[in-house]
């Protein structure tokens, strides 16, 4: 998603803001419902959307490590 979206919109930041929403509504927020996962963070309360700030800053990472990764085996410039 994040690839796609960075081949389709220059800017840098935009790909990576639009994928980390797009995966949150995608897998957190039928969790929200569901309660299968149940996140408990006790020294960080903030939270946007019900959703603690540390679940989507995980989300970041879990889009810009594979890519970079990626980026670094294949020695993509």
């Amino acid at each position: 998603m994040y690839v796609l979206l960075k081949s389709k919109i220059k800017a840098s930041f935009i790909p990576l803001a639009i994928s980390v929403v797009m995966g949150i509504i995608i897998w957190e927020i039928p969790n929200l419902f569901s309660k299968d996962w149940i996140y408990y963070i006790p020294a960080i309360n903030l939270e946007i959307f019900n959703l603690n700030i540390i679940i989507i800053f995980g989300w970041t990472l879990l889009i810009l490590i594979p890519f970079y990764i990626y980026k670094i085996v294949l020695n993509i410039k």
